[in-house]
């Protein structure tokens, strides 16, 4: 019989089906990108790579914050012998624990012991070393002192000049260095809470303060931090009106000078070709030893070489071409001391990825990774490479429609996380150079190496002690492995297939970037609301014409990964031309679009002609007077001279220009490029620069001896 209730039940079935047709449909996951590794590659990677590891070996690293031992600056730093040993371990063709620019005539300043009391109005100790090393400013003075305290902030450092301060102990919020000038005038020490971290956030974190500025004085004195908990009640017991004496001791050594430097290869099948790498600094000063600044970057180029060289050593990839290498030495000096031992390794080097601060939880700091590009004058086709990983782990863990998935627990589309680590969304952003880690070594040198930094920001506990991997994610450590093995292997592999995929990835980026100047230029001739003689289109024209040539140049840089691949290279040759075809099609587009612009502004169109300075420009090749050498810090403090000398000169730079631009015009001066081409250069990675300006900036470059001004 035909029951109701049963006619009722099919009904309900065929349209659930109906329905769960339809939103498994919707439920579609967005396409992830295509990359430059094949399927089978891709997977290896992804099957390997962990995030456990890296943060299994950070924890290692630097779950406590350790006092050195005397033995650690005779032989080796128990950081670079951890991950020495590791590395060894995994499998890599060659590793090198070595110490580099030991000097007699220099020694490392090392805190021992510290103590801060209260004597009044009670007695209590307040702090110590060995509970808090970050407590003694590196550079501290040894010695006992007992004084009153006097609560100043940043209100107080102009009137420090006429202040009496004998026997007194500065309390500050502010960085300690504010208050050099308080030791001139009597004060026996400065106590700091300041962090460049978010105290609000954790009030119980101390700074590592790695310089210790006593002013013209050279009477013993200290600088000690503390949390701001600490601070803030010393603070209040002051402005209740009560006296506060402390007392400070301090214990400190001077020990053996020296570089720990960590350096492994996986070797390609062509060793003798230029090759990739990694770099990430294991040591900022011997005093601060932070878990995400910087030992999760170290552990995460450590889990890169592991799974490369597990990959590899069970054929479940080739061998890459291109050898593969990893280096970790002290931030910026040790880089630099190894490339004046090794001078050698600047040739053998294509691109270089450095990574800064990567490990951390993106929620905990409500943060974004951050991929910082080369400077312009270096731009290359990794750009493209690299991004193009990034953009996949960012499209595979995003959640869509989670409530239709078919388990609660696979809402992102190819997840990529950590058993012990978070699910949360992967968020990056891309950002121009900014320096301030080890890829300036490589970017502020005549060595033609372009260089990344992978670096995580805002930081919340950034140099202070409670930089502990808690705060570091294994999933976070798991993708940023992914894309630096990824990219690495793409650009190494030398296997035709692959080569074109990165030439068509590295094609489309470099297009965007037109694309995107071409935007920027009809932009700025919007702007224009009279007639200015043709300056905005001629400054259009010279920004996209930058834009494709420095495209063109970066899609070049394949060429020395071709050579010898006859299908890769006439792949590459038929790219190059339609970059070509398109920088016709852009210049033709500002000449149409300033037509366009000054019709409806009611203007007439002009093309003017240059003017006799801009002429000028052209019969003007800036040279550098000395060769900037991996191996050399830069010429800063003359590069200040320049500034400080013209007070006119410094504030037009500042304020129009920014100080990164004069240090990349400085950097320019290459002896081959005139000066009208650096300028269209600089005015694309900038902003335009009056033809004026810029003579005026490189005679203050050559008034200090940086630099002398051929004529072409």
């Amino acid at each position: 019989m035909n029951h109701p209730a049963k006619r009722f039940q099919l009904l309900r079935l065929s349209f659930l089906a109906v329905l769960g047709l339809t939103l498994g449909a919707a439920a579609q996951p967005v396409k992830a990108p295509a990359t430059a590794l094949p399927q089978d590659l891709l997977k290896a990677v992804l099957n390997e790579i962990s995030g456990q590891i890296p943060f299994a070996n950070e924890a290692a690293l630097a779950g406590y914050v350790r006092q050195r031992t005397p033995q650690e600056f005779e032989g080796h730093f128990y950081e670079a012998e951890y991950l020495a040993a590791r590395l060894k371990e995994y499998g890599l063709d060659e590793v090198r624990l070595e110490t580099i620019g030991r000097n007699p005539s220099r020694t490392w300043w090392v805190g021992q012991d510290a103590e801060l009391w209260i004597k009044s109005p009670e007695e209590r100790r307040l702090s110590r070393q060995a509970e808090s090393p970050a407590l003694m400013t590196r550079g501290c003075d040894p010695g006992e002192w007992e004084g009153e305290a006097v609560y100043l902030d940043r209100r107080d450092v102009p009137k420090l000049k006429d202040m009496d301060l004998k026997g007194k102990i500065v309390l500050t919020p502010e960085p300690a260095g504010y208050f050099a000038e308080a030791y001139t005038k009597g004060a026996l020490g400065v106590i700091s809470w300041y962090t460049p971290g978010k105290s609000a956030y954790d009030p119980s974190q101390v700074h590592f303060n790695m310089s210790m500025s006593k002013g013209a004085s050279k009477e013993p004195a200290f600088s000690f931090n503390i949390w701001r908990r600490l601070g803030e009640e010393l603070r209040d017991k002051l402005a209740y009106g009560q006296k506060v004496v402390l007392r400070a001791t301090a214990k400190t050594a001077q020990m053996p000078f020296k570089f720990d430097s960590v350096f492994a290869v996986l070797r390609g099948t062509a060793p003798e070709k230029k090759g990739f790498l990694f770099t990430a600094h294991l040591f900022e000063r011997n005093i601060y030893q932070g878990a995400n600044d910087n030992d999760s970057a170290c552990v995460t180029i450590t889990e890169i070489a592991r799974t490369l060289a597990r990959l590899v050593k069970e054929g479940r990839i080739p061998r890459p071409e291109r050898s593969i290498y990893f280096l970790m030495s002290e931030e910026g000096s040790g880089t630099m001391a190894f490339f004046g031992q090794y001078p050698e390794m600047a040739d053998r080097i294509f691109g270089v990825v450095n990574m800064d601060m990567v490990g951390e939880d993106l929620d905990k700091s409500q943060a974004f990774f951050n991929i910082e590009m080369p400077t312009y004058k270096k731009m290359t086709f990794l750009e493209g490479v690299i991004r193009n990983f990034a953009e996949y782990v960012f499209r595979t863990n995003i959640e869509m429609y989670a409530h239709h998935a078919q388990s609660a627990w696979l809402t992102f589309p190819e997840p990529i996380v950590d058993k012990n680590g978070s699910y949360q969304p992967f968020r990056y952003t891309v950002s121009p150079y900014v320096g301030g880690s080890d890829h300036g070594v490589f970017l502020m040198a005549d060595a033609d190496i372009p260089a990344f930094s992978f670096n995580v920001w805002p930081d919340y506990w950034y140099h202070t002690d409670r930089d502990r991997p808690d705060k570091s994610d294994p999933t976070q450590l798991k993708r940023v492995a992914f894309i630096g093995a990824a990219s690495s292997l793409a650009s190494c592999l030398g296997r035709e297939d692959v080569l074109e995929r990165v030439i068509r990835i590295a094609f489309e980026d470099r297009a965007a970037f037109v694309q995107a100047t071409l935007a920027r230029v009809r932009e700025d001739i919007s702007a224009v609301d009279k007639a200015d003689g043709g300056k905005a289109f001629r400054a259009g024209q010279a920004m996209v014409e930058q834009a494709a040539d420095l495209s063109r140049a970066a899609l070049l840089r394949i060429r020395d990964l071709t050579a010898g691949k006859p299908k890769s290279d006439a792949y590459l040759t038929g790219m190059l031309g339609s970059l070509e075809a398109m920088k016709a099609a852009a210049l033709e587009q500002v000449k149409g679009y300033a037509r366009t612009a000054a019709g409806f502004k009611g203007y007439a169109a002009e093309p003017g002609k240059p003017s006799a300075e801009e002429i000028r420009l052209r019969s003007i090749v800036p040279v550098k007077t000395a060769p900037l050498k991996l191996s050399e810090m830069g010429p800063y403090t003359k590069l200040s001279e320049a500034l400080s000398s013209d007070r006119a000169l410094m504030m037009d730079i500042f304020q129009n220009y920014g100080y990164e631009y004069f240090m990349q015009l400085y950097f320019a001066a290459d002896g081959r490029t005139d000066l009208a081409k650096i300028r269209d250069r600089l005015g694309l990675e900038f902003k335009p620069i009056d033809a004026a300006a810029i003579l005026k900036h490189v005679q203050a470059l050559e008034k200090v001896g940086l630099i002398k001004l051929a004529a072409r």
